[in-house]
């Protein structure tokens, strides 16, 4: 088990962990094959009374009092096929195991998508609520962490690069088109690829063919880059969740999971005292 700080190597702890880390500084983030141990290293060294599992929905090995599933409204689901041959890592069929169904990417899908994913929601899950959600771009960075504004890449009236190895780099790409710069280059790699010193020389060659000044990437990509080309610069598109609507299940899971953890402390032993 390793718990994972500010300052962790992606390539040590992993990419989505080292981007955790340094985005909830006061979170404590455990990184272990085993869930179950990470999760007692976490109770034995930490204040932590509740673990948030990613990819846990297929974790057996745990009883869990709540499994949110996440859709992407951009993904058509009724083409998608099982792995290998497709993303699924499990039948549609499974969904009915969710506690809630969060839709992410709605504000960036027609309102016949969005309505065909709820479809798709209350048919493998039904009596599950649903929340629907977008990703917002909430500031923009260099890798170094300086701040940056918007009007720095508008003001180079140039086309921008927007680098990513993400499982879907549409949403990112749209994203990064929303802030308004004159034209979105997309350099792809694969999902979770480090980006070694060859692929940012393509990276910045893209640019330069493309006469861009700036290449924009995400959170997760830039605990990834290995090597900052010297005619390039790089800037990092920070984006966080909003619920558009579905608050209500929100609150309602919160409070349940604070109740049970309220009952679980209550009913556990006193330490003994000493005579």
């Amino acid at each position: 088990v390793l718990l994972a700080t500010p300052t962790a190597s992606a390539r040590l702890v992993g990419d989505e962990a080292a981007m955790l880390a340094r985005t909830l500084a006061d979170v404590p983030v455990a990184v272990g094959k085993r869930r179950e141990r990470a999760i007692e290293f976490l109770a034995e060294h930490t204040q932590a009374q509740v673990a948030l599992l990613d990819d846990g929905f297929q974790y057996f090995r745990l009883h869990k009092l709540a499994d949110i599933v996440l859709l992407d409204a951009l993904v058509e689901p009724s083409g998608q096929r099982l792995f290998p041959a497709g993303w699924l890592r499990e039948p549609p069929s499974h969904l009915q195991r969710a506690t809630q169904v969060w839709l992410t990417h709605c504000d960036q899908v027609s309102e016949r998508q969005l309505s065909r994913i709820r479809e798709f929601a209350a048919r493998w899950a039904p009596g599950a609520p649903v929340v629907i959600t977008r990703h917002r771009p909430a500031g923009l960075r260099r890798l170094d962490g300086e701040p940056l504004t918007e009007y720095d890449l508008l003001s180079a009236e140039r086309p921008v690069v927007a680098l990513s190895g993400l499982g879907n780099p549409r949403s990112f790409e749209a994203s990064v088109a929303g802030l308004g710069v004159e034209r979105v280059i997309p350099c792809r790699f694969a999902d979770h690829r480090f980006l070694t010193a060859d692929d940012m020389a393509l990276a910045a060659q893209t640019a330069r063919r493309h006469q861009a000044r700036w290449i924009v990437t995400t959170e997760k990509d830039a605990v990834r880059i290995c090597h900052v080309p010297a005619d390039v610069e790089i800037a990092v598109l920070d984006c966080r969740l909003d619920i558009l609507a579905g608050h209500e299940h929100i609150a309602e899971l919160i409070a349940h999971i604070k109740e049970f953890v309220t009952r679980e402390h209550s009913t556990q032993e006193p330490p003994a005292q000493a005579p």
